[in-house]
């Protein structure tokens, strides 16, 4: 993943973490089905006490995710982390939330 997509990356964990400390009340996720960002615009997504990710950066979101986490499981720290605190794990775990449903796994 090459620096451009970490740098995208860590705006929208800064602007998760920006909603989570003005809103401690959301009561859903969701990933909003959008193909591309045809605005200049963050793709985080918040109503009342609703927080959203648009649908075409999840993949970004969720490989810088993997990455972080791979990182500490083997103790190869390649770059500065964002000073947030959404971290890579509470955000992998919304992801995984959506995007591997219970009873939907194939065997």
């Amino acid at each position: 993943m090459d620096e451009d997509k970490f740098a995208l990356v860590e705006k929208i964990l800064k602007d998760i973490d920006n909603i989570l400390s003005k809103n401690a009340d959301l009561s859903s996720f969701d990933i909003v089905p959008v193909d591309s960002n045809f605005k200049n615009k963050s793709p985080v997504l918040h109503v009342e006490n609703c927080l959203g990710l648009e649908s075409w950066c999840v993949k970004h979101v969720y490989m810088y995710c993997y990455s972080e986490l791979m990182d500490k499981c083997f103790v190869k720290p390649k770059r500065k982390t964002p000073k947030s605190s959404v971290n890579s794990e509470r955000l992998a775990q919304l992801l995984n939330m959506k995007i591997f449903k219970p009873g939907t796994s194939k065997r």
